[in-house]
């Protein structure tokens, strides 16, 4: 009869601790829940701009391209002396910032002081939107987008998979599949001056 009683005894001790590593996993596992959800309401705050968006990406304007029609040069600077970069955005369309991008332009090293900073409107060109419409993805260059700024239109050119854009003055029709990578690019030398004209 002792025997039985302390086998009950250890048994009923068993279970306690079965449930209460139940209840303290289930703790564990809610507050992990918890404190992902908040990592990821923290990050999507600390990623969006209330002028702007959602950054999405960010590109540099190529050495050889020309500037957006709507930018002036100040006094004292030539096209070689400056950098430009261009920041894409998304965000929700019912407060205005479906198709908000922001252009940097930049002075010469290494200060590289901003001369300007404008937000813009970019959109996919219907010529883009079209060929995405035949192929069912973005997987071919070139690729353009429809900017506009202060009642200025211009076009903006992605010739290649890559960290560069150009500013062109016609459209090419003809689109080449698949995406083409961008060659004879320095990436870190792109990457510092994107991060230098930001």
């Amino acid at each position: 009869m002792v025997f039985l009683i302390q086998m009950a005894g250890i048994h009923y001790r068993r279970a306690k601790m079965k449930i209460r590593n139940q209840i303290d996993l289930t703790g564990r596992i809610g507050l992990v829940t918890m404190m992902g959800t908040f990592l990821l309401v923290f990050l999507l705050i600390l990623g969006f701009n209330p002028r702007y968006g959602f950054l999405e990406s960010t590109f540099a304007l190529a050495p050889e391209s020309r500037l957006p029609k709507w930018v002036q040069l100040p006094p004292g600077y030539t096209r070689a002396d400056v950098s430009a970069t261009l920041a894409l955005y998304s965000g929700p369309y019912l407060f205005g910032l479906g198709d908000a991008a922001k252009f940097v332009l930049c002075g010469p090293a290494p200060e590289h002081k901003k001369l300007l900073v404008e937000k813009i409107r970019a959109r996919w060109h219907k010529v883009t939107a079209q060929e995405e419409n035949r192929n069912g993805n973005y997987d071919f260059s070139p690729q353009y987008y429809a900017a506009s700024h202060v009642g200025i239109d211009d076009i903006i050119e992605f010739k290649c998979t890559g960290p560069l854009f150009w500013m062109v003055d016609k459209v090419k029709t003809k689109t080449q599949s698949p995406g083409l990578e961008c060659r004879n690019v320095n990436a870190s030398q792109i990457s510092k001056a994107i991060s230098s004209c930001w």
